[in-house]
């Protein structure tokens, strides 16, 4: 979860705007130090179940999909390439490029925060801080034995 799996979290979470409520999660390591393999359940404040897998050990060797579905369609990334499928559609179609947003360049902003050109960074500190806190209750479930850990109370229930 420390690796790739941040990074996943943190663009659905950019996304979609939805603040984590509790976990659920089972990690194995497979006899490492780090985590190699994860199953996380989020519920988040808005009512919304997300479900994330980051999966190490995979033999096919690495890829990355995310897809978001929800009552006006559903959008898939999948390995650099934007698919939509509109409400009441089941087909996909990919989005062009020249539909999509300029991409930034995160070097640039770091150094526009650092030089004081920008007073916020295109990514600020509390996104890192939220994915920080919902890997370590992840961390906590799985410890548990998958049971929920609550982010607003920082409990396990």
């Amino acid at each position: 979860m420390n690796d790739s799996g941040s990074h996943l979290l943190d663009v659905v979470l950019w996304i979609t705007g939805l603040e984590p409520e509790s976990v659920s999660a089972f990690i194995d390591n497979r006899g490492t130090e780090v985590d190699i393999d994860s199953a996380l359940t989020v519920r988040f404040r808005e009512g919304a179940i997300g479900t994330f897998n980051v999966v190490g050990s995979a033999s096919i060797g690495w890829h990355e999909d995310v897809s978001i579905h929800g009552e006006h369609g559903t959008v898939l990334y999948r390995n650099n390439r934007i698919w939509v499928a509109k409400q009441g559609r089941t087909e996909l179609t990919e989005v062009p490029a020249s539909e999509l947003p300029a991409s930034s360049e995160p070097n640039r902003d770091f150094v526009d925060v650092v030089l004081g050109r920008i007073i916020e960074a295109a990514a600020p500190s509390h996104c890192g801080l939220r994915i920080a806190r919902l890997t370590e209750a992840a961390w906590r479930s799985a410890a548990e034995g998958g049971k929920v850990v609550s982010l607003t109370e920082e409990t396990v229930v």
